[in-house]
């Protein structure tokens, strides 16, 4: 399986990069998992509203606050 994503989709109308990290693996999300696979993009949102981070998804976030608690390095 092979995706093609080139330099040309990330540019901004004066030619510069204008998409974040997060942006851009969101977007090999769309290219790469199945049509029917919980996108990062599409998420239900949080109980109290975060700024979101420009480097990681939703779910890299979710993630590692798993790994990071105290009741999972406990475990």
């Amino acid at each position: 399986m092979s995706y093609m994503i080139s330099e040309t989709d990330f540019l901004c109308e004066k030619g510069m990069f204008c998409v974040t990290v997060r942006e851009q693996i969101e977007q090999r999300e769309k290219v790469l998992l199945a049509p029917y696979a919980s996108f990062s993009v599409a998420t239900a949102g949080r109980v109290r509203p975060e700024e979101p981070c420009p480097m990681r998804t939703e779910y890299q976030r979710d993630r590692d606050r798993i790994l990071h608690c105290k009741a999972f390095r406990r475990l």
